[in-house]
């Protein structure tokens, strides 16, 4: 599927349903490089998206999967990531709705147009917008020195305590029965 933004006049009274394979990985690529998020596609997203036209809006369905690296949330090196889920949205079509930023919608000499990729890809943010560790037992970086913990040891007392808690320290908290 080469263009994202799908006019809604064109969809059938039975609704429509559309696919992206990995050879569509360009869309996400680009989309990525529009986010913060820090991740690279082992298996681009491949999805199947299907639009169905209701008094409320558009009904939509669908699901996705794709795997990713993302960065350790203990040590940074990259943790391997299998992402996806089944999907449903109501999608409002109003004269509201086409002015609110955010919006799936734009109109167009073509009339109202819904961004298909879009719906997909805020779907695929949810789920790697999670903390990943690279394994299970990641020991993760020294605080002190900043050496990786699962590749060397450091010889920083990790025991310190950190003098910005010292206040801290002394407090003892009671338990309420």
């Amino acid at each position: 599927m080469a263009d994202t933004w799908l006019p809604i006049a064109t969809i059938p009274k039975t609704g429509i349903t559309l696919s992206y394979s990995a050879n569509d990985s360009y869309i996400w690529n680009e989309k990525i490089q529009e986010t913060a998020l820090e991740c690279s596609f082992i298996k681009p997203i491949e999805a199947e998206i299907s639009l169905q036209l209701e008094e409320e809006g558009i009904l939509v369905s669908g699901s996705f999967s794709a795997q990713i690296t993302l960065p350790c949330s203990s040590c940074l090196e990259p943790a391997l990531l299998d992402v996806g889920h089944i999907f449903y949205d109501l999608v409002e079509v109003s004269e509201d709705s086409l002015l609110q930023e955010g919006t799936y919608l734009k109109e167009t000499k073509k009339g109202i147009e819904i961004d298909v990729a879009e719906i997909v890809f805020e779907e695929f943010l949810m789920d790697a917008s999670i903390s990943v560790r690279c394994k299970e037992d990641c020991l993760g970086l020294c605080p002190y020195c900043g050496v990786n913990k699962n590749n060397e040891s450091c010889s920083c007392d990790q025991n310190k305590k950190d003098p910005r808690l010292a206040k801290l320290h002394g407090l003892v908290l009671e338990k309420k029965p």
